[in-house]
């Protein structure tokens, strides 16, 4: 074997280890570009976040998380925060409004309503420094309620009965199978006026309204945005557009601005978790837990 072929040998050897190194290292800069594309963990800019608050309110730890981390991101300079929903439970309620208090402690949280803002819905929107809904927008129903399905008519008719053994007479709340005593319903009132105390005290501190203007506003109604102008229940007719200029009469650091979902950060259910009613929001176990405790609502969806 000649020198020169060993020389031409050991030279196409390095060509192929460079083409296979460069190989690895297009791969790796095309999966990281598109991985900082795609996941604002890995590149974050000035702007305004934004997080759509949609359908019922339930008790969401994956939501707070993100929450918390527009709280923590200093380049995320404000929220803006759309709201179009009828309510939810009384500890989804509470989680989310803290959730962007925490925010409102920090950094500008404007509220944008769209078609309703209604009981925990509202309540969520008192955590902002300024809330806008449209003119005819559904707002209010401050109150709290707790609704049992009675299904002992139906179980005598099948022959299903529910035997019980419990400590003391409310032990274990509410029976499906049969209708509610007297004693259980009052135990149920103290649990929903203690709840309703709380939202009254929360909408008393945000909104600067107390006596007759807070009772005048407390029996459970709904309200058009105009109306709550006029009530002090939110600050103006608008939307995002008006959101924006609030933003911008905060400071010359959102001049020029953009606006990032953050909504877009929530996991999406599987396919078969979808196509199995497991998801989320849409499980029958969220339905019932829903149903079984008490609400912050005002109009079935």
């Amino acid at each position: 074997m000649s020198l020169e072929f060993e020389l031409y040998e050991e030279k196409r050897r390095k060509m192929r280890r460079f083409s296979f190194f460069k190989g690895v290292l297009v791969t790796l800069i095309i999966t990281g570009v598109t991985a900082a594309i795609w996941n604002r963990d890995l590149i974050s800019y000035p702007h305004i976040a934004t997080y759509n608050v949609v359908g019922e309110i339930y008790d969401d730890p994956s939501r707070d998380s993100i929450l918390r981390e527009i709280a923590e991101d200093d380049n995320a300079y404000g929220l803006l925060l759309k709201i179009n929903s009828p309510g939810g439970t009384v500890v989804g309620a509470e989680a989310l409004y803290e959730s962007l208090k925490n925010i409102s402690d920090k950094k500008p949280v404007v509220v944008t309503i769209g078609e309703v803002g209604a009981s925990a819905a509202y309540l969520v929107a008192l955590a902002g420094d300024k809330i806008f809904a449209r003119g005819n927008s559904l707002i209010g129903s401050i109150g709290v309620i707790v609704q049992y399905p009675d299904l002992s008519k139906l179980a005598e008719v099948l022959g299903i009965s529910m035997q019980v053994v419990k400590s003391g007479e409310a032990k274990g709340g509410t029976n499906f199978f049969e209708p509610m005593n007297e004693n259980i319903i009052k135990n149920q009132e103290v649990l929903v006026n203690d709840s309703f105390v709380w939202f009254k005290e929360l909408v008393s501190q945000r909104r600067k309204l107390n006596g007759l203007e807070l009772d005048k506003i407390s029996k459970g109604q709904l309200f058009t945005g105009r109306m709550a102008v006029e009530l002090g229940l939110i600050d103006a007719i608008g939307s995002s557009d008006q959101a924006i200029e609030y933003f911008q009469s905060q400071g010359p650091e959102f001049k020029g601005v953009g606006l990032v979902d953050w909504t877009l950060k929530k996991e999406t259910p599987s396919f078969w978790s979808k196509f199995l009613s497991l998801g989320h929001t849409t499980s029958i176990a969220n339905k019932l837990k829903f149903m079984q405790s008490p609400r912050l609502f005002s109009i079935a969806s």
